[in-house]
């Protein structure tokens, strides 16, 4: 199949011991779901991921539909043997969710409105691309001084942590803290996307490759007892992002609002 210039995938299914192959088009089944359970949509964007070499067996069907008159809402269901998951807004709800997107650095829905396969074919899908696109290579919200304080300092005691030795369970959740909480304060520094999982190691992979190697091989290494490597991994990022965390420190709590009485 590889090399058809279509994007498929294959799965295998049993049936009475002889095994049937069935082919899966990711595109071809977003454009019929869209027009069976969204036939008014007025825009439909299918994440780029499924279609691409970097789709896995259990890779979703992403989705962003827009359409008049809807609540903004998630939806998870199977279709044509596939899990999808698909966010749906008026452009309202877009706009209102993308920017909490942009707070929270985590560009779930603009990422895939901006890089996705349109499957609608209109001004309005080409200009809401384009709006995304903008606010996709824009960045997300400067992370504040006290902000990227704070990830320091997670990142410090959990050097601590592994210098003071961790057995078990408390290794493995240490060791997993350690790079997730590198990764997070190297990328916020840099004013970079956040993500989760294998998108925080593409992101940082991507802003730091040597980093991200050298991560990844601490890692792998510190879950058989040697911590060094990722103490060192750990404290290259602090060097990077302002130095030593100073014994002494001072920072505003910032008060929370009163309710009104």
């Amino acid at each position: 199949m590889a090399g058809t210039g279509d994007a498929r995938a294959v799965s295998r299914l049993v049936v009475s011991g002889a095994i049937v192959l069935v082919v899966i088009r990711p595109k071809d089944d977003a454009e019929s779901l869209v027009r069976e359970r969204f036939p008014a949509a007025l825009i439909a964007i299918v994440g780029e991921a499924v279609l691409g070499s970097q789709r896995t067996a259990p890779s979703d069907l992403d989705l962003v539909v827009v359409a008049d008159g809807v609540d903004a809402r998630w939806e998870g269901f199977r279709t044509h043997d596939l899990p999808a998951e698909i966010f749906v807004a008026d452009l309202d709800g877009w706009n209102r969710y993308i920017q909490q997107e942009i707070r929270d650095r985590h560009p779930v829905v603009l990422r895939i409105t901006a890089v996705g396969v349109p499957l609608t074919q209109n001004e309005a899908t080409a200009a809401l691309q384009r709006q995304a696109g903008e606010l996709l290579s824009a960045g997300p919200t400067p992370a504040s001084q006290a902000e990227l304080g704070l990830a320091r300092r997670l990142v410090a005691d959990l050097i601590d942590d592994l210098r003071g030795g961790v057995h078990h369970l408390e290794e493995v959740l240490v060791v997993e803290a350690v790079t997730r909480q590198v990764a997070e304060l190297v990328l916020l520094a840099q004013r970079r996307w956040l993500g989760v999982g294998k998108w925080l190691a593409r992101l940082l992979d991507d802003a730091d490759s040597r980093l991200a190697r050298e991560l990844d091989a601490a890692a792998r290494a510190s879950h058989t007892g040697e911590v060094e490597p990722l103490i060192a991994a750990a404290t290259r990022a602090l060097d990077m992002t302002g130095g030593p965390v100073p014994d002494e420190w001072s920072e505003l709590v910032t008060k929370p609002p009163t309710s009104p009485k």
